[in-house]
């Protein structure tokens, strides 16, 4: 996706690594969108 939106010309950061709790907070002011989901095995 970073490659097509380079070739429209949009400048492209590299993504960011923050903690959960962070996380959780901008996801519910509406400051981020999206997230991958957290995984954490059980055993």
């Amino acid at each position: 996706m970073n490659i097509g939106l380079e070739k429209l010309d949009y400048k492209v950061e590299k993504p960011k690594q923050i903690e959960y709790p962070a996380i959780y907070i901008s996801v519910a002011n509406g400051d981020l969108e999206y997230s991958t989901v957290y995984y954490e095995p059980q055993h």
